[in-house]
């Protein structure tokens, strides 16, 4: 497993975000919770083609990303077919996700999930925890991501009631 870097302290201002949101109302509102809470280098787009320009995303920091038109962005990034850094942290949301949005999302490699409606404390809490907190990298066979094998045997547990692999009742 690789290690990421750790930042001792949260300091949004140094960092570049990125984030890839077709809905001009929710980019608007994602930039306004980060920009209160001190970024200052974002990048939000509507398109995948925006946000991989080299100019924009060469040292992005943090992905932020609506789940159900990121997943090939998302497969991308992890594959290293992108100029961006495969361990970038990656945050997703969704509007009214299902446990099987989560799974999908954990699959992967994202490091941390959003219901929207989201509130500013829910985003900066986020955020805060995958820059703050990160998870080892985990590269096994053809996944490249953050180690979530214990939060997905968890929701296994949680939505099938035993975990994986066990036969009795």
């Amino acid at each position: 497993m690789t290690q990421r870097r750790h930042h001792t302290v949260l300091d949004l201002a140094r960092l570049n975000v990125l984030i890839y949101e077709p809905d001009p109302v929710v980019r608007s509102v994602l930039r306004g919770i980060l920009h209160a809470s001190g970024a200052r280098f974002m990048t939000s787009v509507s398109n995948p083609d925006d946000l991989l320009d080299p100019a924009s995303s060469a040292r992005a920091a943090l992905i932020m990303v609506r789940m159900s038109i990121g997943a090939p962005l998302i497969t991308a990034i992890r594959n290293g077919g992108t100029q961006l850094d495969r361990a970038v942290p990656v945050v997703a949301f969704q509007p009214d996700p299902t446990m099987a949005d989560l799974y999908a999302g954990l699959r992967l490699g994202i490091d941390e999930f959003l219901a929207v409606p989201f509130t500013a404390r829910a985003v900066v809490a986020k955020v805060t925890s995958v820059l703050q907190n990160p998870k080892p990298i985990l590269e096994e066979g053809d996944y490249f991501g953050p180690d979530n094998r214990t939060v997905l045997q968890t929701l296994r547990t949680a939505v099938w009631g035993k975990p994986p692999g066990c036969t009795s009742g």
